[in-house]
């Protein structure tokens, strides 16, 4: 199985963090290891009680900012 890393997780990451810089939001993004959704990842989820957003690409989190 491939992991969330090699399936394009960590551009995520940064294009979710350069968002929120961009936008000057009060958020922050805790990176978690594995979230075992491994096979739907990459995966992201909206604290607190969000639901997990999978198969999240580099241009998706902007939608969630938005």
């Amino acid at each position: 199985m491939t992991s969330c890393g090699a399936r394009g997780g960590r551009e995520m990451v940064t294009a979710l963090e350069a968002g929120i810089a961009e936008r000057g939001l009060d958020w922050r993004v805790e990176k978690a290891h594995c979230m075992g959704r491994c096979n739907f990842g990459p995966t992201m989820r909206l604290l607190p009680n969000g639901a997990h957003i999978m198969a999240v690409q580099e241009s998706d989190p902007t939608g969630v900012l938005d």
